[in-house]
């Protein structure tokens, strides 16, 4: 190998970094899998705590893949025998994008990806010059570039939201027809003309629960927030 590569310890074998590996990717899957199924009961803290944890785990992929390049990838292909780290990136990415509320609508999501490409482009940039220098290629920033983007949306996203200290006020709109589209996957919305006002009405994507839970004729009460990266944010929820 090229004198670029740094030599594993004589202590460290390829079975401890692949348990490390695979540990760190369970863990990973977990912080995705978890709030996306029992997202409902948690709370903001627990919420909060998971993604902690997913903003930190990615730059352990960072140091693993620069400690021991010998014995780790980030961006191998299929084919490569060493054990990959491409879920850690992947699944805090997803879990950063998971959020507390339900039913959240981002008003300009554009404008919210020019936030994320600074976190994506710190991420991928340390990724890539963490594999050895033999191995920088540009055919292994794509798929650097790919998880990092993930990570990027969803660190923009939860500083948008979690960071969102303006005060909000909620206001009752009428629901004047429901639709569910059924494609790669199933979509429910809701058409809605918020009362008392000359906006006209709109379609708004919501979940399955609140979907079942209202008619034509029922009223929700919209949140908007201004957003901590000035991006508006909003949910949609039954009313009291």
């Amino acid at each position: 190998m090229g004198s670029s590569i740094i030599s594993p310890p004589e202590n460290m074998k390829q079975e401890d970094v692949s348990a490390i590996a695979f540990g760190l990717s369970a863990l990973a899957l977990a912080l995705a899998a978890i709030p996306f199924c029992f997202g409902e009961s948690f709370g903001a803290i627990l919420f909060q705590s998971f993604h902690a944890v997913a903003v930190v785990l990615p730059w352990t992929a960072v140091w693993m893949q620069a400690r021991w390049p010998d014995l780790i990838n980030v961006a191998g292909g299929k084919k490569d025998p060493r054990p990959s780290l491409q879920f850690v990136v992947m699944g805090s990415g997803i879990c950063l994008v998971l959020t507390q509320f339900n039913n959240l609508q981002i008003d300009d999501v554009g404008y919210l990806l020019v936030y994320a490409i600074v976190p994506a482009a710190v991420l991928a940039c340390a990724l890539f010059c963490a594999l050895p220098a033999d191995r920088r290629s540009f055919g292994n920033f794509v798929p650097v570039f790919i998880m990092a983007a993930f990570y990027g949306f969803g660190v923009a996203r939860q500083a948008d939201i979690s960071l969102d200290r303006s005060q909000a006020q909620s206001y009752s709109a009428q629901v004047i027809d429901e639709n569910v589209h059924h494609g790669k996957g199933t979509t429910y919305s809701l058409l809605l003309d918020a009362v008392g006002s000359t906006v006209p009405a709109e379609w708004v994507r919501v979940d399955v629960h609140l979907y079942d839970s209202v008619v034509p004729g029922s009223v929700v009460c919209i949140t908007p927030h201004e957003g901590a990266l000035h991006v508006p944010w909003r949910t949609v929820q039954k009313c009291p």
